[in-house]
């Protein structure tokens, strides 16, 4: 794994590089391990683990709290040094609780979340604005258009609960309201490229006049520039995401996106780096 496009955290990891005991980190991510973006935010990780001498664990929750609970079970039993664990949807507390009785330390990222008691064993959290990605991904594609262009929008959202979907469609709406765009439909995709194109190419049928549209994730872009390169109008849209993915950072050089929003990439950069500190009093 390249660690180039953040050269402050690949500086800071080598100097953290030492003689000090391996530790291992187990990594729970609220996901798919299929999907290509959380599998780019694990091995982004555990590239920084391993130049520091550490190893990763990486555990997959699907889309419910029973396999929430199943996946923390197993990465209890897979003994880590710390848990880095991504915020379920209410099950947080309780995998706090169930660390705690092990003896694991936690330190969560991507949802903003803190117990509601002091506990020592949590170590903090990492977290991106999501909301202001989402306003930020809006007011890029705006101003991408030319003058005088209506500013119609058509958005791609993640599942309707989900926190994280629901903070970047909060900025995107904050961008309405602020008169940078106007979105016609938002859509749920749920997160994924080829509901994206579904939902995509109907909805320019709908909405001719929409020239953005906006994506919750890089893999609904990447479905919404499928659904409209065969179109002969297709340079008229300006399409962008939020996350990294190879596919989305190779598009932005072809021009098939034209804007990418990322931060939280390297949360798991910064949640092993917080662990690495604490474990080794650096």
């Amino acid at each position: 794994m390249n660690l180039r496009t953040a050269p402050s955290v690949a500086l800071l990891i080598a100097t953290m590089a030492g003689p000090a005991t391996a530790a291992t980190y187990g990594l729970l991510i609220k996901g798919h391990a299929a999907q290509p973006d959380l599998r780019q935010f694990e091995a982004l990780t555990r590239a920084c683990a391993q130049q520091m001498g550490d190893d990763i664990r990486a555990f997959y929750a699907e889309q419910s709290d029973l396999h929430y609970q199943q996946q923390v079970r197993a990465l209890i039993a897979a003994r880590p040094d710390v848990a880095m664990i991504e915020p379920g949807w209410h099950d947080t507390g309780w995998a706090l609780e169930q660390l705690s009785r092990a003896g694991i330390p936690m330190v969560t990222f991507r949802g903003s979340w803190q117990p509601e008691t002091e506990n020592i064993h949590w170590w903090g959290d990492w977290s991106p604005d999501q909301r202001e990605a989402g306003r930020l991904l809006a007011e890029t594609l705006a101003a991408r258009l030319p003058e005088n262009t209506p500013r119609e929008a058509l958005a791609l959202t993640g599942p309707h609960l989900d926190p994280v979907s629901l903070a970047r469609q909060h900025g995107l709406h904050d961008a309405d309201a602020q008169g940078v765009v106007k979105v016609r439909e938002a859509v749920t995709a749920h997160w994924q490229e080829t509901e994206a194109q579904r939902v995509i190419s109907r909805a320019v049928q709908y909405f001719p006049s929409a020239r953005i549209i906006w994506a919750a994730n890089a893999a609904m872009a990447q479905g919404a520039a499928e659904a409209v390169a065969p179109r002969p109008d297709r340079s008229r849209y300006l399409i962008g995401g939020i996350g990294v993915t190879p596919w989305a950072l190779d598009a932005l050089d072809k021009g098939n996106l034209q804007v990418l929003v990322t931060g939280e990439s390297l949360n798991g950069v910064n949640a092993v780096i917080t662990a690495h500190r604490r474990l080794h009093q650096t």
